[in-house]
């Protein structure tokens, strides 16, 4: 295979990354921690959400869960959720629905050869990761399964692309919103068919994007071909942040202690209400 010689040039931002860790996902932390180290490269704190009391029950473990998403979303400028494993809950869709809504930037990664839930979330945009898994028997990269993408849509995600190699990657709909294709030698293992598929999808008005791989961004995947460059252009899109804060969210801004001060008593019962 031939190796990356990308060399990651970040510009400093400031704001924060949300992870998920509430639904028992399955990922390693190696596997994130090239695009993680990435976006603390460019100045964005990272935080991350879950890791509940195993003596809780369920009941209240959810009602637990759910509380602290909506509590650290509204300081959040991005959500990245990789590999859920447990339901993701009405109200923990209503909350990134709302987040994605008011400019939050969001990134679902799936995997076909681990059970998930990630399309939980995805549906709610219009995107679904299909149950299949595609392969290549005329090109590939030592296995049928490690397929190259070199079809790319101009967008922020494939800027200065030329190839990436995906390991275990899934088709992703609908593909009007993809970014990046196979050739049309590549099949569907449950169409049994050739066709020009796309494991990398935008959507919600290019505030969503979807990857149907997590394998590229661990060591040593991450050196081969152009897929540096791709883990430093969605740091890049993760970074970026066009959010809208509403009043009821800007004490989280500065701390747990927080004096607001009137100057009309009578505006006090509205403002506590946003």
């Amino acid at each position: 295979y031939v190796l990356s010689s990308f060399t990651d040039a970040p510009q400093k931002r400031r704001g924060t990354l949300l992870v998920d860790e509430a639904h028992f996902n399955i990922y390693g932390e190696q596997e994130i921690s090239v695009l993680l180290s990435r976006v603390a490269a460019r100045g964005f704190g990272i935080e991350f959400v879950g890791n509940l009391s195993s003596s809780m029950s369920s009941d209240a473990a959810i009602r637990e869960k759910e509380r602290q998403l909506e509590d650290k979303l509204r300081a959040a400028d991005s959500f990245l959720v990789v590999l859920p494993w447990r339901e993701v809950t009405q109200r923990e869709r209503e909350l990134v629905r709302g987040f994605v809504e008011r400019g939050g930037r969001l990134v679902l990664v799936g995997d076909p050869t681990r059970r998930n839930t990630i399309n939980d979330v995805a549906k709610d945009f219009g995107i679904i990761f299909v149950d299949d898994y595609l392969y290549n028997v005329k090109e590939h990269e030592t296995n049928y399964r490690y397929i190259y993408l070199r079809d790319f849509v101009s967008s922020e995600i494939t800027k200065g692309l030329r190839s990436v190699v995906f390991y275990v990657s899934a088709s992703i709909t609908p593909e009007s919103g993809g970014l990046m294709f196979t050739d049309t030698n590549t099949f569907s293992s449950t169409r049994e068919r050739t066709g020009r598929f796309s494991p990398v999808v935008q959507a919600a008005g290019g505030k969503v994007v979807a990857i149907s791989d997590v394998t590229f961004m661990g060591a040593p995947y991450n050196d081969v071909a152009d897929n540096d460059r791709l883990i430093s252009n969605i740091a890049d899109f993760l970074t970026i942040s066009e959010r809208t804060f509403r009043l009821s969210e800007f004490p989280n801004f500065f701390g747990s202690q927080v004096d607001v001060i009137a100057g009309r008593d009578e505006v006090m019962p509205s403002a506590q209400s946003l």
